[in-house]
């Protein structure tokens, strides 16, 4: 992998912090729904399908994108009336 050096952070850097950030802010919305683990995976994939954009937007697209799919997640689940899932801890 290539990692471009921008203001003294290698590219991978910056994109780690930025994804942690992103999971940090997320688990204080959705925590008590879902894991870190499974909010980190959902904000991976998100990030992975913006690939090629500027970095400096990454950040807010990909937690907008992450953000509606747990949306989508939790009212999909009400609608269902809860169930038990194998990446919880919890029925939600």
């Amino acid at each position: 992998m290539i990692e471009l050096e921008v203001a003294g952070q290698s590219r991978t850097t910056r994109e780690q912090r930025v994804t942690d950030q992103t999971v940090d802010r997320l688990l204080s919305e959705f925590g008590d729904q879902y894991s870190r683990w499974w909010v980190a995976g959902i904000v991976r994939a998100c990030l992975q399908d913006l690939a090629g954009i500027p970095l400096d937007a990454m950040g807010e697209l990909g937690e907008r994108s992450a953000r509606q799919r747990l949306l989508d997640m939790s009212s999909s689940s009400a609608r269902l009336g809860g169930y038990r899932s194998p990446h919880l801890d919890r029925t939600v």
